[in-house]
């Protein structure tokens, strides 16, 4: 597994995400016609926080990745039975304990954490590596400002079934058909990594990924990223690496198909070694 030394390789992929159905992201204000306002940013233009949706990257890869490929994945999980330290307090302590000793070589050092880490924490972070995967705030594309519309909810009361009296509230969403700006960076990705981040992508792709609150209980967030508007650009190694910072461009590109495809085979990939 690559670590965080050097730096081996960098990739950057664009797009134009379409909303699928209206969105809700609270911001945790609220006016005196709305409870609960979509996030905004300081144009005072709704946006999907990138943080927000690298949280829904990762829980859907989690959600898949222990379907098709048996304790591959902690899932943040205390209870988890897999070594993997991440969601757990007693295994973070033992691991801290590890690192701490006197006269630990760094080498050693991360040869624990690889062998023990899962593999989606090894792409998305944990409390001892870094992620390698970031995503930038998606903002409306061509610097729109789109309108929020206004919805109400209501509570219901678990033991009669019907809306709770004096619980009604509303919320903002943004419509559908909205698109905003997708950009994703990630660095020192292996074959492996690429195929776990691969296994979100293709489902972002296929338009089977959902992002805000309410989106359950009120059919909210469904997304998709639009394969026509895909751009990878990357080097890979330490010649590419010169090109680029030497002829300030990226080296290799790829485009809209060629992009679903170079994220298939890597799924593909993962997938037929897991098998083997």
């Amino acid at each position: 597994m690559l670590t965080f030394e050097k730096l081996e390789n960098r990739y950057h992929l664009t797009g134009t995400l379409e909303l699928k159905q209206a969105m809700h992201i609270g911001s945790g204000d609220s006016d005196d016609a709305i409870d609960s306002l979509f996030v905004k940013d300081q144009g005072f233009r709704h946006y999907i926080p990138g943080s927000s949706f690298r949280g829904a990257l990762r829980s859907n890869v989690e959600r898949i990745i222990g379907s098709v490929i048996p304790n591959s994945s902690c899932c943040l999980d205390p209870e988890s039975s897999l070594p993997c330290p991440s969601g757990n307090r007693t295994k973070q302590k033992k691991m801290n304990e590890y690192i701490a000793e006197p006269g630990r070589e760094e080498k050693d050092i991360c040869q624990k954490i690889v062998a023990e880490l899962c593999q989606t924490c090894k792409v998305f972070g944990s409390p001892f590596l870094s992620s390698r995967v970031s995503i930038a705030d998606l903002h409306p594309v061509n610097n729109g400002k789109p309108e929020g519309q206004k919805r109400f909810g209501v509570a219901i009361d678990r033991d009669t079934e019907t809306a709770a009296q004096g619980l009604l509230f509303t919320y903002q969403v943004v419509e559908v058909g909205e698109k905003f700006d997708f950009e994703l960076w990630a660095e020192n990705m292996t074959d492996e990594n690429w195929g776990v981040l691969g296994i979100g992508l293709v489902e972002l792709l296929s338009g089977h990924f959902w992002i805000g609150g309410k989106k359950n209980a009120s059919g909210l967030g469904q997304c998709q990223l639009l394969e026509n508007s895909l751009r990878l650009e990357y080097f890979e190694g330490s010649t590419s690496l010169k090109k680029y910072l030497t002829e300030q461009k990226w080296p290799k590109q790829k485009s809209d198909n060629q992009v679903k495809q170079f994220i298939t085979d890597k799924v593909q990939a993962l997938l037929s070694l897991t098998a083997a």
